[in-house]
């Protein structure tokens, strides 16, 4: 999905289309999972950071891609891309998923916010709030014994 909000309807997105793979086995469902992390993987993430950024503006000739990107990285939307991603490990078995994942979770956890305090990339919310899809991914690796 492109436009604005595309880190946050990419990773719900993704999530809704592998949950409803996992339900139905209907192949349609797994394919649009796949273009989807494919399409965030190619243009939201950061490689640099290891997570997936929002960006400020739409890209046009003459600014620089660095002059795009949000200079937070999102917490709630990359936890739901990195369990996303698990979950699409354990239904497609495809080991790039769980790389990612893995990837996102550490990077997320570098991030060392006071965990009540109010959450200013998502106002009303605390950032416990914008943790809990992390924390279900990391639950995910913890059962895969990664």
């Amino acid at each position: 999905v492109e436009g604005a909000g595309q880190l946050v309807d990419n990773s719900w997105g993704a999530l809704a289309f592998i949950a409803g793979y996992q339900l139905t086995h209907r192949p349609e469902y797994r394919q649009v999972f796949e273009e989807v992390v494919a399409y965030a993987t190619r243009k939201l993430f950061i490689p640099r950071l290891g997570a997936f950024r929002l960006w400020n503006v739409p890209a046009h000739p003459g600014l620089r891609e660095d002059e795009r990107e949000s200079r937070e990285i999102p917490l709630e939307t990359n936890g739901v891309m990195a369990y996303a991603l698990l979950k699409g490990f354990r239904a497609t078995g495809n080991p790039a998923y769980l790389a990612l994942a893995k990837n996102l979770v550490s990077s997320i956890n570098r991030v060392d916010p006071e965990i009540f305090d109010e959450n200013p990339n998502d106002p009303g919310k605390t950032y416990l709030e914008s943790f809990v899809y992390l924390y279900r991914a990391q639950h995910q690796l913890a059962r895969l014994g990664s």
